[in-house]
């Protein structure tokens, strides 16, 4: 018996993360952006453990700007802080009310909580940017 549940391959993983975007598509907020990154990030982790990935394939996905940035927002969400140096990321921000967001997105009378993250580089790119940056790279990832 597993204690995987539904989830059982990485490609399992790679299909929710894949329903996570979707639904931030749908309306930015932190649980849904939290249930973005988490996966995003720990993909990594059950690759590392499937027989058919070539074990210097998660090489180059280390390397990849998407895959560092949901690091260093899942660990410190579930771990409080990071405990590593260079970090990709250097924060994120949430910010609620009218006129933040998307257009049309959130409760009438209220607007889409805006979500951004600051890059150690000096950039920032919001929570679709981040969603659909990482989403595209587990693709491509698969798809070799």
């Amino acid at each position: 018996m597993s204690l995987t549940y539904s989830l059982r391959t990485s490609k399992d993983l790679l299909l929710k993360l894949e329903r996570d975007v979707q639904i931030l598509d749908e309306r930015v907020t932190g649980d849904r952006f939290f249930n973005m990154v988490i996966p995003a990030y720990h993909i990594v982790d059950w690759v590392k453990r499937d027989a058919s990935v070539p074990k210097d394939a998660t090489e180059s996905m280390y390397k990849n700007k998407y895959l560092a940035l949901c690091r260093d927002i899942a660990n410190p969400s579930k771990h409080f802080s990071l405990n590593y140096e260079n970090p990709a990321a250097d924060a994120a921000e949430s910010r609620k009310g009218l006129g933040c967001g998307r257009f049309g997105k959130g409760p009438f009378g209220v607007g889409e909580e805006s979500i951004r993250v600051y890059c150690s580089d000096g950039s920032q790119i919001s929570s679709q940017e981040l969603a659909h940056g990482v989403l595209d790279a587990w693709r491509a990832f698969f798809a070799a």
